[in-house]
């Protein structure tokens, strides 16, 4: 953690607002489909280390993926507020962690983005990017970060030719949406590996396949450059995922099956 990190922190303000911004294309993954953002917008002022200094965080929540919507994030955050302004902490990681586990136990889409406020505002009373606050030496040394960008499940043609956009305007990973059926998911990564020969594939299935049918879509993917396979069984199918794990040289990402550091 960085030097920076430390000294009297007092949270001034918190507050949320919706953040619901129309898709151009559905976002359709495994488990549903969503046409608007329904996420909320985080706002916090601090004090910290002489200064004061807004930030802003995004809480996003993708039901049934999140236990959370946004009228839960808004309800939450807002109950949230006035024990966290009237609670004395230290920049200290601990500290700020601590507070928000209090003030919102069960309630991680809410936190992340209180959390994120909370980090942007340091890093703004200090004048300094936020991957230096958290980043040391690395993180100064930090110019760029590459990303992936999703491609959600349609036809396979929709979906190689959004690839191909993608790929011609510099990403070189795609994550491709996958879990509601076996044969058209195959038939989607073949469109797409032939749509962006050069990118790397990261298939996500969102707690969609059993193991059977997750193995399946792998075999019919030999040959194809997939560099994950992410949460292709049940939340709760500890089991399934370890037998995909076992089978596959590529690696497999949880991501629903995640609940905390424990």
């Amino acid at each position: 953690m960085h030097g920076l990190i430390g000294g009297a922190l007092r949270i001034e303000h918190v507050s949320a607002c919706p953040l619901s911004v129309p898709l151009r294309e559905p976002f359709v993954i495994a488990s549903g489909r969503v046409d608007a953002t329904r996420a909320v917008e985080v706002s916090v002022r601090v004090a910290w280390r002489g200064r004061t200094a807004d930030g802003l965080g995004e809480a996003a929540c993708l039901p049934p993926v999140t236990r959370e919507d946004q009228g839960d994030v808004l309800r939450d955050v807002t109950r949230a507020a006035g024990e966290l302004v009237a609670t004395p902490l230290t920049g200290e990681e601990g500290a700020i962690e601590g507070a928000l586990a209090a003030a919102l136990p069960d309630a991680p889409v809410a936190r992340a983005g209180v959390e994120t406020a909370l980090l942007d505002a340091m890093a703004r009373c200090v004048g300094v990017p936020l991957r230096v606050l958290l980043g040391g030496e690395r993180g100064e040394a930090t110019r760029a970060l590459e990303t992936d960008v999703t491609i959600a499940i349609a036809e396979p043609a929709v979906m190689a030719k959004l690839a191909r956009e993608w790929v011609a305007r510099g990403f070189r990973s795609l994550k491709i949406k996958v879990g509601k059926d076996v044969d058209a998911d195959a038939r989607a990564l073949e469109a797409v590996a032939r749509a962006a020969p050069a990118a790397r594939l990261r298939v996500d299935a969102n707690a969609g396949y059993t193991a059977r049918e997750a193995l399946a879509l792998a075999r019919g993917c030999a040959g194809m450059a997939i560099e994950c396979w992410e949460q292709p069984c049940a939340a709760d199918d500890h089991d399934g995922l370890r037998e995909v794990a076992d089978a596959l040289d590529a690696p497999v990402v949880a991501d629903e099956s995640v609940r905390g550091f424990d």
